[in-house]
């Protein structure tokens, strides 16, 4: 989890602009309603998420949550679930011995097809060839 705070801080801080300095992933993880969703998203995955369920962890409405998401993190929650899951298949693919299977669960998806689909999406290439390629992609 470290690794990712790092490349996500990193991201964000060279990507905006100065002006923009509060707004963030690391400005979420400031958010005391907001770093209680993104850590229970952190350390559980393979849960089944949903916004009004993040909503709840984080005591506010769904629409009130998902608009201070955005505002903070830039992208709606269900995506930012998204992007952690394949971060930490992409993670666990390099890792780990685990067949693509237990990562595709572990990682919150019911299907290998639709788990290999997302992360060719995402990476460029299925998680079969990044794993062959040494966690190149």
């Amino acid at each position: 989890m470290i690794e990712t705070i790092v490349i996500q801080s990193t991201r964000t801080l060279s990507a905006r602009p100065s002006k923009d300095a509060q707004a963030g992933f690391i400005a979420a993880l400031g958010d005391k309603s907001l770093s209680r969703a993104i850590t229970e998203i952190h350390r559980a995955p393979e849960q089944n998420w949903q916004v009004t369920h993040l909503a709840e962890i984080a005591g506010m409405s769904r629409a009130s949550f998902a608009r201070h998401f955005i505002r903070y993190v830039g992208k709606p929650p269900m995506e930012y679930v998204r992007d952690w899951r394949l971060m930490r298949a992409r993670s666990l693919l390099t890792d780990t011995n685990l067949s693509s299977e237990e990562i595709a669960s572990r990682c919150g998806y019911n299907s290998l097809p639709s788990f290999s689909k997302l992360f060719k999406k995402r990476f460029g290439v299925g998680p079969g060839t990044f794993r062959r390629n040494g966690g190149r992609t």
